[in-house]
């Protein structure tokens, strides 16, 4: 996920910020950047590579007057549970599209997904 909108939280989950909005979609995927790199305090070849890899989303954010940020996510049963936290607690609800698929229908669904069916306006629900 590509972020755009990087708001000051209150800490009470431990996070500096909370992130909101995307800034690309239609499937574009977010790269590290040099700034990941730093944070991760990768080797100097990696920081140099991520920096290149990650300089267009950085850009665009930058003439949004925005920051980009790459976020690497493993699974962690830790995290998952203040996620869980931040999601109740902040009373968060997905975007689910209006479109309604039955399994039959999935090949539909997955090319609505890929943004070959025109354009998801949230989760697509596929139903069994």
């Amino acid at each position: 996920m590509v972020v755009d909108d990087v708001r000051q939280c209150d800490g009470a989950h431990g996070l500096g910020c909370g992130v909101l909005d995307l800034l690309v979609g239609g499937g574009e995927r977010g790269v590290p950047n040099k700034a990941f790199a730093e944070r991760m305090r990768l080797p100097f070849v990696k920081r140099v590579l991520f920096s290149l890899a990650g300089s267009k989303l950085d850009r665009k954010a930058r003439s949004q007057g925005k920051r980009y940020e790459f976020i690497f996510v493993q699974a962690d049963g830790e995290q998952l549970r203040r996620i869980t936290d931040i999601v109740r607690d902040r009373n968060v609800h997905p975007a689910v599209d209006p479109h309604m698929f039955r399994f039959d229908d999935i090949q539909t669904a997955l090319k609505l997904v890929a943004g070959m069916g025109g354009r998801a306006s949230g989760k697509i629900v596929v139903r069994f």
